[in-house]
């Protein structure tokens, strides 16, 4: 979908699918690896200038050729050549204005969780990384479902319109009245720390006051 968005085409997840599906099984015929999209390998070829899914074709034609005839030659080959080629694949998959978006926004949970996840997979290898970036992500979504977030909402100036007191300093709250605005649904998740954070704004005055 990254490349789609950039060469302006639509992506069927369900024919991506399918076309994986087809691939493995017939490829299990034969003992083949089993196949599946690169991000890494599409960004190579997007670099040598592959436009279509024909150069995948290409690509495995020329694969098969050197396999099968020019062995000999790349025996000496040094490893630091492979590497270089993953290099240059990684170095076209950081995207600098998304972290420059997140530090505009001061999105700062997934700025740490993106330099937690970049320092573990140098130290400790890519699967660890893999490992901690998904778990800590979960984490985070079940921490964040699970605390419904709630606004307060206080009368703006004109006497029309009811804005977030948090946001909004002029907004100033009814006497006598509590008016809130639940920004997500209700659910079995939240729905016991939704009532835990009414009764600490009845009895506490906040919602996140400790009593």
């Amino acid at each position: 979908k990254n490349y789609a968005s950039v060469f302006n085409y639509r992506v069927s997840a369900n024919r991506e699918l399918v076309a994986l599906g087809v691939a493995n099984i017939c490829g299990s015929m034969f003992s083949a690896w089993p196949v599946f999209g690169s991000l890494t390998r599409t960004s190579v070829g997007v670099k040598a200038g592959a436009r279509s899914q024909l150069s995948g074709f290409i690509c495995a034609v020329i694969i098969l050729f050197v396999l099968l005839f020019l062995m000999p030659a790349f025996f000496y080959l040094p490893k630091v050549v492979m590497s270089s080629i993953i290099i240059v694949a990684a170095i076209g998959l950081i995207e600098i204005h998304e972290i420059l978006f997140l530090l505009k926004v001061k999105a700062w949970k997934d700025l740490i969780l993106l330099t937690t996840t970049c320092i573990i997979t140098f130290m400790f290898g890519a699967e660890v990384g893999l490992l901690v970036s998904v778990g800590a992500s979960i984490f985070i979504v079940i921490k964040n479902t699970s605390v419904p977030h709630v606004l307060v909402l206080g009368l703006m100036p004109d006497g029309v319109k009811f804005k977030d007191v948090s946001q909004f300093k002029q907004a100033t709250p009814v006497k006598g009245l509590q008016i809130l605005r639940l920004e997500e649904s209700l659910h079995f998740a939240n729905m016991g720390a939704m009532k835990e954070m009414l009764w600490r704004l009845e009895q506490l005055g906040h919602m996140f006051a400790h009593p």
